[in-house]
């Protein structure tokens, strides 16, 4: 099911826009409360890794980084970020965090910078984007962290909660908190986030 899923998100992300100036919407009269959707399709499955516990994954340059999460259940997991190899679904390791203390979450690139968050530590980690060494850290007052995005000028993250946090893209200070709705009604436990053609 994980491998599905991760498949079928990451080609969301990859194919799945289109330029239909008119996308569906639900059928419900008032409009000043439907929320859009974007239109996508299905092209072609990739390969995974069913035994890594994704938790996040972006696109950058061409190659697919995937995060992953160690659940105590599940001891042979570790919390990695590596690039997924797309035609056998193997991933190259660059980073591991200790599993002891930190439970791998969302990441996010920017401005040669890749940033994780961790699961319940409030405790993010950055590394440089070429060499993957770990060149800081920052905390975050949410009591979790889950995914992150950015729309090239803020990172944006998700809690479990109905609502997107905005940072600060230098010191990753909390700007704004909006809450997300589909049709007015508050969407709950947010998940991946991705900005998609300027749309998150």
């Amino acid at each position: 099911m994980r491998l599905f899923f991760a498949s079928t998100v990451i080609l969301i992300c990859l194919y799945g826009c289109n330029n239909n100036p008119n996308p569906p919407i639900n059928d419900i009269t008032d409009s000043a409360t439907v929320t859009p959707v974007i239109n996508y399709a299905v092209t072609k499955f990739f390969p995974h890794d069913t035994t890594l516990y994704t938790e996040g994954f972006l696109i950058h340059d061409g190659q697919l980084f995937e995060s992953t999460g160690s659940p105590e259940d599940r001891p042979q997991t570790k919390s990695v970020i590596g690039i997924i190899d797309l035609a056998t679904g193997t991933m190259d390791k660059k980073v591991e965090i200790d599993k002891s203390k930190y439970f791998g979450e969302g990441i996010v690139i920017l401005n040669d910078k890749l940033y994780q968050l961790t699961y319940t530590t409030q405790v993010g980690f950055i590394y440089d984007i070429k060499s993957f060494k770990q060149v800081g850290k920052f905390s975050f007052a949410n009591k979790q962290g889950w995914s992150l995005t950015t729309n090239d000028k803020e990172q944006i993250m998700s809690d479990g909660t109905d609502k997107r946090t905005v940072l600060a893209s230098v010191r990753l200070i909390r700007v704004n908190v909006v809450p997300v709705t589909e049709n007015a009604t508050p969407v709950k436990n947010l998940q991946e986030l991705e900005v998609i053609k300027g749309i998150l």
